[in-house]
This record gives C-alpha cells, structure tokens and sequence, in this order.
C-alpha cells in the first residue's frame, strides 16, 4: 500500500483544495496515512495571510528535511506560498520535488505520471 500525508494550514480555500488533492491521490490508488513518516507523498497546503502561518510552514519544511534524506519521500508544496514566494521557497528549499499553485492541478497529475505514480 503507497501512503500519502497533506498537511493544510490557513483558510477554508486551501481546505478545499486539500481535500481535492487527497481526492485524486485515493483515485489513483494512494491511503491517506496520519503518520508523516510513512508517506511515500507529503503535500504541504501553505498560506502567507499571517506571518505565523508562512513560519509554521517554513518551520515545517525545515523539519522535513531530516525524513526527505532518510526516506526520500515525493515533497509537495502547494497553497498560497507558491503564488507569492514561489522563486524564493525553490532556492530556500531545494528538497522539495515539486512546487505547484493550486489552480494548476494539472501539474501534480502530469508530475505524478511522468514518474509513473499515476496513470497519464
């Protein structure tokens, strides 16, 4: 069984959108798993309204880079982050796999099939 874990923060929208993307991770065969450690897939579903919010998901990439070199899992940022900050979070964080605004979908599907986690 391949696991997936999304971590949400901030408003009803990114919710939404978390909600849409573990939709589609079950479809093609994903389990949501509670524990992060054993996910083959980690989305991070960011928001920059609040200062508190960018630090906890900066904190929280940070903390994963640990678990990104001992298990290697797919690290996806998505949410309101890539839309305001996307060129500096890609030189910050180089550990994560792909960074993708939530009205381009159609990216995570297509990066999921290029590695042939996901049917084209």
């Amino acid at each position: 069984m391949s696991f997936y874990y999304i971590w949400t923060i901030g408003c009803q929208m990114n919710k939404a959108d978390s909600e849409r993307i573990a939709s589609y991770l079950e479809k093609i065969g994903y389990q949501a798993s509670s524990k992060i450690e054993e996910a083959e897939i980690i989305v991070l579903n960011s928001c920059v309204v609040r200062q508190s919010a960018e630090d906890r998901v900066i904190n929280k990439l940070n903390a994963l880079k640990s678990l990104k070199r001992r298990k290697n899992p797919l690290l996806l940022l998505t949410g309101c982050m890539v839309d305001s900050k996307g060129d500096d979070m890609r030189y910050r964080f180089p550990q994560v796999d792909l960074f993708f605004r939530p009205q381009a979908f159609s990216k995570l599907a297509q990066f999921l099939a290029d590695r042939h986690l996901a049917p084209d």
